[in-house]
């Protein structure tokens, strides 16, 4: 009854074998807030500070986020039980902001001290950003905004962010993030191509050819359209195996970039152009927690 299987890859040769496409993307990011300002100004605005073991009321946050990026991941109670723990027998500080009125806040940073030999005397002061939720652009810069409002602090780490990640956008200086280590992060196994391709609305039509050995029943030609998706006979536009069809269905990768590494194999360049259009997110997808 699933229509997906997801995991996280302890080697990232093995899972493309038995039909798992990378679905999801995270980048390490470092803020240099002795060199940048944010853009927005008063961005602080809304925020108080919350005990950081508070794990009730960041849950209920987490939960009530009305749009969350696709292949994001609920966060389970062991999950939460594993940040308890965490914090329990931290070596540094830890610290927590929230955004909003209480009991109808839109968002919230966990965040911790790293371990220096003498953090106070030191000229690279960093703290980490554990968990960063934020359910609208007002959310978001405010929380990012108070980490300027801090004297004593000269670097920001975000270990997990999106590709996309507005960061560099929102300070003065975009050189003053860097941005590494790009990881795979949720890797997807279509188990019900009919059930997923069901799930979406599709305002042009096409047709897709999905290949997938080891579950014959998703294979085939599948048409989309504005009436929904089924079985087809008509020529494909374009074929792909069922691993980076995963890809394109949650919108880690475009169509065009599929085929220009021999992923998906169109037609035409007008149909590559219609199955960007067709697949097209408003945001990467990112879950920016693991397993």
């Amino acid at each position: 009854g699933h229509a997906v299987a997801g995991l996280r890859a302890s080697d990232a040769c093995i899972y493309g074998r038995y039909g798992y496409g990378v679905a999801s993307w995270s980048v390490r990011q470092e803020l240099d807030l002795s060199r940048a300002g944010p853009v927005a100004a008063g961005g602080r605005q809304g925020l108080r500070f919350a005990d950081p073991h508070d794990l009730s009321l960041f849950r209920r946050i987490a939960e009530t986020d009305p749009s969350p990026r696709p292949a994001s991941l609920t966060r389970w109670n062991a999950w939460w039980a594993m940040q308890d723990v965490r914090l329990r027998h931290a070596a540094t500080p830890h610290y927590a902001i929230v955004h909003g009125v209480e009991g109808a806040e839109t968002g919230f940073m966990r965040f911790h001290t790293e371990a220096s030999e003498n953090w106070f005397t030191s000229a690279n002061r960093t703290v980490i950003v554990d968990d960063l939720v934020a359910h609208d652009p007002q959310a978001w810069q405010a929380l990012i905004g108070h980490l300027f409002a801090q004297d004593i602090l000269h670097r920001a780490v975000f270990p997990s962010s999106a590709v996309d990640d507005p960061l560099p956008l929102a300070v003065s200086d975009p050189r003053a993030v860097s941005l590494s280590g790009l990881r795979d992060e949720s890797w997807i196994r279509p188990l019900d191509v009919a059930a997923l391709l069901s799930a979406r609305s599709w305002q042009e039509n096409a047709v897709l050819e999905i290949e997938d050995a080891i579950l014959p029943e998703n294979a085939g030609k599948w048409e989309l359209g504005p009436d929904g998706a089924r079985r087809s006979d008509r020529p494909a536009d374009a074929r792909l195996g069922v691993a980076p069809f995963a890809a394109l269905f949650f919108g880690a990768q475009t169509a065009s970039l599929l085929a220009q590494a021999g992923d998906l194999r169109p037609v035409s360049q007008e149909a590559l152009h219609r199955l960007d259009r067709l697949f097209a997110v408003g945001r990467k997808p990112h879950s920016g927690i693991s397993f």
